[in-house]
């Protein structure tokens, strides 16, 4: 088998909001580094669901305009609200955060839009193994650690 690199190898960033497109690649090459551990490497599908806040005065409670699509599991992504924040619970358009908003979010007067991202799908790489990931070129990857080298490349032949 044999292909051919679209661009420079990174290390893996290590949390779901972080995770990387790979230069919007489709056929990423990981590659575990590490010589005596297997690596959990996660498929994220950015922006499944984005939606506007009416408001949030409770510190980890948001009222959205709508919450179609969102589900309990999904990161959310806005001002005010850190970076790798789970949805906690969902009951009719409130949202409750598994972490504290650091300001306040209004959008009465301004739409605030926060986006929902999930994990797609995930998979052990064993030390020392190469393996290729198909996804679309939205779609982000994280690993458990960053000894897992990724790479955009050519889709294999041979």
């Amino acid at each position: 088998m044999y292909y051919k690199p679209l661009n420079a190898e990174i290390a893996a960033p290590t949390t779901q909001a972080t995770a990387s497109t790979v230069s919007a690649g489709k056929a990423i090459r990981a590659v575990n580094t590490s010589t005596n551990t297997a690596h959990l490497v996660s498929l994220v599908d950015n922006n499944p669901q984005t939606t506007s806040v009416v408001n949030a005065t409770a510190q980890t409670v948001i009222t959205m305009d709508s919450v179609v699509g969102v589900e309990v599991g999904d990161v959310a992504t806005a001002t005010n609200i850190t970076a790798g924040t789970v949805v906690a619970s969902i009951s009719g358009n409130a949202v409750t955060l598994g972490a504290a908003l650091t300001g306040a979010i209004d959008g009465s007067g301004t739409a605030i839009s926060v986006k929902f991202d999930r994990v797609a799908g995930s998979m052990s790489v064993n030390y020392g193994e190469t393996a290729v990931i198909d996804k679309n070129q939205t779609q982000s990857l994280f690993a458990a650690n960053n000894a897992v080298k990724l790479s955009s490349i050519t889709y294999p032949k041979g």
